[in-house]
C-alpha cells in the first residue's frame, strides 16, 4: 500500500513541486492550501505524514498542528516542516509541537526525499522498519 502524504502549503509551487518529487518515489500525495481544509481532509482520511508550512494565511501552519495534536486518533502523525521561516524562535516552537525535522524553503528533491525518509523512519512506520 502507497504512503500517503498531506501537504498543506498555501503556496500553489510549492504544491506542485510537492506532488511531483514524492510522486516519482511512489508516495501518494494529496494537497490542500490552508489549515481548514487539512482538518476536513484528516476527518476522511488519516495520512502517514503530512508536510506542513508554518506561515499560512487565516489558519497558520502552527495553529493547525496545535489543532492536529490536540485531537483523538491524529496525535501521533508524524510531521515535516516545510517553510521559509528559519529563526530559532520558530524551530523551538515547532519542537515542542513534536516536530523533529525541518526542511527550508526552497528545498533540494533529495534533501526533501532524504527528510520524509528519515521521519517515517522515526516513526516506525513499517515501510521503512529495515532500516531502523
Amino acid at each position: 500500500m502507497p504512503i500517503r502524504i498531506l501537504a498543506i502549503d498555501d503556496c500553489p509551487e510549492a504544491c506542485s513541486q510537492y506532488r511531483l518529487i514524492l510522486r516519482q518515489e511512489g508516495y501518494r500525495v494529496k494537497a490542500v492550501d490552508n489549515g481548514f481544509d487539512a482538518l476536513a481532509e484528516l476527518e476522511q482520511r488519516k495520512p502517514d505524514l503530512l508536510l506542513l508550512e508554518v506561515a499560512m494565511h487565516g489558519l497558520s501552519g502552527w495553529d493547525t498542528l496545535r489543532i492536529i495534536r490536540g485531537t483523538v486518533g491524529w496525535e501521533d502523525i508524524p510531521v515535516l516542516v516545510v517553510t521559509d521561516l528559519a529563526n530559532v524562535k520558530k524551530v523551538s516552537q515547532g519542537h515542542k509541537l513534536g516536530c523533529t525535522h525541518y526542511v527550508q524553503k526552497p528545498f533540494d528533491p533529495g534533501v526533501l526525499l532524504t527528510a520524509v525518509e528519515d521521519v517515517l523512519s522515526e516513526a516506525g512506520h513499517p515501510a521503512f522498519a529495515a532500516s531502523m
